[in-house]
């Protein structure tokens, strides 16, 4: 197999780039936000519009690159055709020099050095076997037809239905933002890199989790096996180590690898791995010590957990629950998390629960025409409840700051996010080992751990030491957000099963943490944060969550009707909790019997 692939807009995703090209050439509010296209459409809506549109692009695809990303899941293809001796080469629609740039920067050059900083380098052996740049359309279209690709990947669609291409080839049209929904026969549609990656490379050989392991380790790997396989190539690996001479006590060093599935929205792995070292550092846990990261493959290895899941929890998890909690608040002002990112999806005002819920129902009503049972239970039960909520808590809402204003960071918290006890292992067994930890740190650019920068390896001390009863995992939404909105979703998890006397204990312990003021502001928006839960257990309805719903566990793909119905029972359940609220607002006489 040999492969194609366009440059700008399919391998480097400009969004980001342009909205801040944009504000920085004053062509845009200082706040404003959007995509490429978006942007493109305002400028050129206005006089003198197209000609600022080629300034702009000169100045992004020339000094400004820097801004650009990658589109997450590129490298991590680009690995695996290589570990398959499968040649990958770009051919680009890219002049030397911008239009409308008097500055003249190559562009040329600068995206050859862009790719080189993400760790994307060009020759034999390498990440890329050649890049062709072009000076006109027609050029490109040339260079297709002769280079003998059997796949071509492209994000327009006019290059993949040019005539001249040959009639044998593959025709890959990427379209991260969804904005093309007919296309020709021959034209096969996919919204991700990993949908690419999953259609041309298929699931993972052993081979390559074996050098994937070894790549993120940097040490020799002796065994990998899947320990819990996502879909859009997530997942978890259990590896051990084949280097028996440097363990530190009886037993194999096992670790966990974890594939995150990308960084668009939210970084997962910059919330987990750089979350857990501070984390560490601070002997805040028990959690699993972090080892080592690689940005480009989007993974990490962390501290293997030998344990058992909570599925009755009592009293005394969740006073370890709580102490946690106490820890991760006490020490938010650390110079250490002054910088660190939001939880995902943060939430700290009214406006925003409001604007959260909306955006929810808009992706469920989007895909409701397939399903009519679910268009008729948005349409004519569900919205007409958000409204009245909505409402309620408006004409409710009189506490500081107001409904519009966000919480100040001083009465933020660090939260977990998807933090209850589904996400603890109770441990069984002493600890065999100390893990060893590359202490990296993360660069500013993209630039993958494990390819570039000092490794500090050490040993650390026990981040979950023998007699700790649970460690708590996965903090890949884990970050500054609302403490009133993680005490709603403690209880609300559907994963989570609490009675009466642990749910009163988790209220008057977490107001305990966060403090009383903390009580109105929970009581107000909790039937909100029902309203996200009820759309939240209808997301199998969402093919690209439904996807990587079977990828992890296949039975489902034949049971899908009856899940839908029984996601939609529960749903329907919690509204009636909702109602119920609105006439009586106590939290803890909330019941999730939906659960």
């Amino acid at each position: 197999m040999k492969i194609g692939v366009d440059l700008d807009n399919t391998l480097i995703d400009y969004d980001e780039a342009f909205s801040i090209g944009a504000r920085r050439l004053g062509l845009v509010p200082v706040h404003w936000r959007g995509t490429k296209k978006q942007l493109k459409d305002h400028l050129c809506s206005r006089d003198g519009g197209e000609e600022q549109w080629q300034r702009l692009q000169g100045q992004v695809y020339g000094r400004w690159i820097g801004q650009a990303r990658l589109f997450d899941g590129v490298y991590r293809f680009l690995w695996r055709c290589r570990e398959r001796r499968i040649p990958v080469e770009v051919v680009s629609h890219k002049t030397e020099y911008g239009h409308q740039d008097a500055n003249r920067a190559p562009l040329r050059t600068a995206a050859v050095d862009f790719l080189s900083g993400c760790g994307i380098h060009i020759g034999k052996g390498q990440l890329l076997r050649r890049i062709h740049f072009s000076d006109t359309r027609d050029e490109k279209i040339r260079t297709i037809a002769q280079r003998g690709y059997d796949w071509f990947i492209d994000d327009l669609p006019q290059i993949l239905t040019d005539h001249r291409l040959p009639s044998g080839l593959g025709r890959i049209l990427f379209d991260a933002g969804s904005r093309y929904r007919d296309h020709p026969a021959a034209v096969q549609i996919y919204r991700s890199w990993a949908e690419i990656g999953h259609r041309l490379l298929g699931g993972w050989t052993d081979p390559e989790l074996h050098a994937l392991a070894e790549t993120v380790a940097a040490d020799p790997v002796g065994a990998v096996r899947w320990h819990r396989q996502g879909g859009g190539n997530a997942g978890l690996l259990h590896v051990s180590m084949a280097d028996t001479a440097r363990k530190e006590g009886p037993g194999q060093r096992e670790y966990a690898l974890k594939l995150y599935p990308g960084r668009k929205g939210h970084d997962r792995l910059e919330s987990e791995y750089t979350g857990s070292r501070i984390m560490h550092a601070l002997h805040l846990g028990p959690i699993p010590a972090p080892i080592r990261a690689h940005r480009g493959l989007d993974a990490a290895m962390y501290e293997w957990i030998d344990g058992k899941g909570v599925t009755s929890p009592n009293a005394g998890h969740m006073g370890q629950a709580l102490q946690f909690l106490r820890q991760l608040h006490q020490h938010r002002n650390a110079p250490e998390f002054a910088a660190f990112q939001n939880a995902s999806n943060p939430l700290v005002s009214g406006a925003d629960f409001e604007r959260q819920l909306r955006q929810r129902l808009a992706s469920l009503l989007d895909c409701s025409p397939e399903y009519p049972e679910l268009q008729t239970y948005l349409s004519h039960e569900f919205s007409p409840l958000m409204e009245r909520a909505i409402d309620w808590v408006r004409s409710a809402w009189d506490i500081d700051p107001g409904y519009d204003e966000p919480l100040p960071r001083e009465r933020q918290t660090l939260s977990p996010s998807d933090f209850g006890f589904h996400n603890t292992l109770e441990r069984t067994l002493p600890r065999a080992a100390l893990p060893h930890s590359t202490n990296t740190p993360f660069n500013g650019r993209q630039q993958p751990i494990g390819l570039a920068g000092e490794d500090n390896r050490s040993a650390l001390p026990c981040a979950a030491p023998p007699g700790a009863a649970l460690v708590f995992l996965d903090f890949e939404y884990f970050g500054w957000d609302d403490p009133a909105k993680l005490i709603a979703d403690f209880i609300l998890h559907p994963g989570m099963s609490l009675g009466a006397d642990l749910k009163r204990q988790w209220l008057q312990g977490a107001i305990g943490v966060y403090g009383t003021d903390v009580r109105p502001r929970l009581r107000l928006i909790f039937p909100l944060i029902m309203l996200a839960w009820c759309m939240i257990l209808l997301n199998e309805y969402r093919s690209d969550v439904w996807l990587a719903r079977c990828a992890a566990d296949p039975r489902r793909a034949v049971r899908r009707e009856s899940i839908l119905d029984a996601q939609r029972k529960r749903s329907r359940d919690l509204m009636a909790t909702i109602r119920g609220y609105l006439l009586n607002p106590q939290p803890e006489m909330v019941s999730t019997e939906y659960n």
